[in-house]
């Protein structure tokens, strides 16, 4: 904690001495109640990033928002498809 790295338990976010010394962790330990954990599979990345642009696309205007996902419904079967997750 003490070179800016989080530990995932609340407790340790809640210690006294650890709270006084950095003042941070009482905002870690909430987001990490209210948070949800980011799936550790390797095609992950690649799903998120596709999303996030895709989701921009459509609050910009660039693109309906059908389209958006439509487009989106492809590259992740491409993506899951290349991971060996989705069908053939």
């Amino acid at each position: 904690m003490e070179r800016g790295n989080a530990p995932p338990r609340g407790s340790v976010l809640r210690d006294p001495a650890m709270v006084a010394k950095l003042g941070w962790p009482p905002v870690a330990a909430e987001a990490i109640e209210t948070g949800f954990p980011t799936p550790a599979h390797p095609v992950w990345d690649a799903l998120e990033i596709s999303l996030r642009s895709t989701m921009s696309e459509a609050l910009l205007g660039q693109k309906p928002p059908k389209q958006a996902l439509d487009d989106l419904a492809r590259d992740w079967q491409r993506n899951l498809r290349r991971a060996g997750v989705g069908k053939s």
